[in-house]
């Protein structure tokens, strides 16, 4: 008797246990729905919920006044309010704990979405000018621990923009496939893309700029950091073999590119750094050919907590009030400067370099500020007094006829834009040319001469200091403000 009481709770249980597992996660989607409400776009959601399978449609809105802009021209604004069309997706959604629709296993849900025409006016004018009835498709699963693993893919299509009749672009795109795994309901995540050769082709007739990427690759992984809502830390890298673009007036590529962002807690507790880092093995533009570009921007020792405010302060913020965002934005910076302050938050541009032929360019920079010396309020109009607070460094060491070559580009450009300002004058050619070269000379001659450069053999070289209000170029101090 007892054996046959517990076949039956267990076959109720398991009856049962579709029914329980959609209505709840009905409930969670809709409290995720209410979390994440940006501006600029609203979202919605609509349930036909089911015994084994619930429809989801999840629709969301753009609002038009937050992305259009004054300054667009009629082609531009036409094309955005045409890419702004409301967007719905719908979502099928098998409840477990047994799932059948994508293979028999065992797991709180699965969901599939195809992405055709029942996505939109806006998709379904967009797949009958590919010729696709869809254009791929995102599958995957929730467990019953909180995992989540997601499946996308896109099929390869050709897509012609035209405007009037008249052809202003197309786009050549081969395909596409991720899969995502979000663990633990969100405190992990995890990602992998291939992107197969895309190119891109924009502009009016006569007026065409072509850009091709080969294939890329995208991976992440982030963890959620203790007490916080948004903030993780992890990296994303994408790399690509080459880029390269045209147009009527030049040409170039790119060989071996990579990007990488991280984010992790600082040094100083509660803050967090962030870096990004940009390589490539080789550079072309024209005949001019570069090799090892690298460039690192980073974020030190910023406060965890007033990341978070800022970015609750921007989902809830209004931009289409002007005079109330700007109130916002101000009482955002007096009340959360000084918390800021507390971690002295830095800035460092490290390294910045390349490589033409046999000659080179590097240059390194790190700016802090001493929080303990700032002076608040700040006045915006007189902020002289900061000016103590700050301390860091700079160095830049590059070849000679690098160098000269680079500062004869600047001089070049003042000339022609003092020339252009004058239509009247007559200039020759040999007297433009013979400006140009007696300015370069001059500006390195006189910055030899007054210390702020110093030549090594074939290098020039600086060395910068800033600390206590006063500034050490290669030796020679002086206040500032000057």
């Amino acid at each position: 008797m007892k054996r046959m009481t517990f076949v039956l709770a267990l076959i109720v249980l398991m009856l049962a246990s579709p029914l329980y597992i959609g209505m709840q996660i009905e409930k969670e989607a809709r409290a995720a729905i209410g979390d994440i409400q940006w501006p600029g776009y609203q979202f919605s959601l609509q349930v036909d919920r089911g015994y084994r399978h619930s429809q989801y449609q999840l629709q969301i809105q753009f609002d038009q006044a937050y992305f259009l802009g004054d300054d667009m021209s009629p082609e531009q604004r036409q094309m955005m309010q045409e890419m702004l069309q409301p967007l719905v997706l719908p979502i099928r959604l098998e409840h477990g704990p047994l799932i059948f629709d994508q293979g028999i296993g065992f797991a709180a849900a699965g969901f599939s979405m195809s992405l055709n025409s029942a996505l939109g006016q806006g998709m379904a004018e967009f797949l009958q000018q590919a010729g696709l009835a869809s254009l791929g498709s995102v599958s995957g699963e929730v467990q019953f621990s909180g995992d989540i693993w997601i499946e996308s893919q896109l099929q390869p299509f050709s897509y012609v923009r035209t405007l009037n009749g008249v052809p202003l672009g197309s786009l050549q795109f081969n395909g596409l496939q991720s899969r995502f795994y979000i663990g633990n309901w969100g405190q992990s995540q995890t990602a992998s893309s291939e992107i197969q050769p895309i190119s891109l082709e924009f502009g009016p007739p006569g007026e065409r700029t072509s850009l091709e990427l080969g294939v890329q690759q995208v991976s992440a992984a982030f963890q959620r950091i203790e007490n916080t809502e948004f903030l993780f830390s992890g990296q994303i890298q994408w790399d690509t073999g080459q880029v390269s673009w045209s147009n009527a007036q030049t040409q170039g590529s790119l060989q071996q590119v990579g990007m990488l962002y991280q984010s992790g807690p600082a040094s100083v507790e509660g803050a967090l750094d962030m870096s990004y880092q940009f390589s490539a093995a080789g550079m072309q533009i024209g005949e001019t050919e570069y090799s090892n570009l690298q460039m690192g921007l980073a974020y030190l020792d910023i406060d965890a907590q007033v990341i978070e405010t800022y970015i609750r302060l921007v989902m809830n913020i209004d931009p289409s009030d002007e005079e109330a965002m700007q109130l916002a934005l101000a009482d955002f910076a007096s009340q959360q400067l000084p918390l800021l302050l507390q971690s002295d938050p830095g800035f460092a541009l490290d390294p910045l370099q390349f490589t033409r032929g046999d000659q080179s360019f590097s240059a390194a920079l790190e700016l802090r500020v001493d929080g303990d010396m700032v002076v608040l309020p700040i006045n915006p109009v007189n902020p002289a007094g900061l000016m103590y607070a700050l301390f860091g460094h700079l160095s830049v060491e590059v070849d000679r006829e690098l160098a000269e070559e680079l500062l004869r580009m600047q001089v070049t450009s003042q000339v022609d834009q003092s020339i252009a300002a004058n239509p009247d004058a007559d200039v020759d050619p040999q007297i433009r040319e013979t400006m140009i070269s007696q300015q370069t000379a001059m500006l390195v001659r006189m910055s030899l001469e007054q210390g702020f450069i110093e030549a090594e053999d074939n290098w020039l070289k600086t060395r910068i200091n800033l600390s206590n209000g006063l500034l050490d170029i290669n030796g020679f101090q002086m206040p500032i403000p000057f």
